[in-house]
């Protein structure tokens, strides 16, 4: 496993805007370099497939949480937040215990309105 550092800098200077992981480590053999190529890919992937279900999670809680959208709006709202919270669990990105918990506290949010 490696260990690193994360940088934040500035869009448009060129450099890393983003926190990117800067490895300390150095791989020994050519199995280590493409495992860690692997990993980075995974990373990003995974990072853009969370930050998808937290948007539309998100989305959802304000639906239902405000006054003055209507019902439909909010179960449809929460309908694409559980279509993406099973996505991930499909894909692995999150467990599916994690993925069954947070739609049923949003269901219950829901119901509770």
């Amino acid at each position: 496993m490696s260990v690193g550092v994360f940088v934040i800098t500035a869009r448009g200077t060129g450099q890393m805007y983003r926190s990117e992981r800067i490895n300390t480590h150095m791989p020994n053999n050519p199995a280590a370099e493409k495992r860690m190529r692997q990993e980075e890919k995974r990373r990003a992937h995974n990072r853009s497939v969370k930050s998808l279900v937290k948007t539309q999670v998100t989305k959802a809680r304000t639906a239902i949480t405000s006054t003055n959208i209507p019902a439909e709006n909010a179960t449809e709202a929460v309908r694409a937040a559980v279509s993406e919270l099973d996505r991930a669990a499909k894909k692995g990105v999150i467990h599916k215990n994690n993925a069954a918990r947070r739609k049923s506290r949003l269901m219950k949010q829901l119901n509770a309105k």
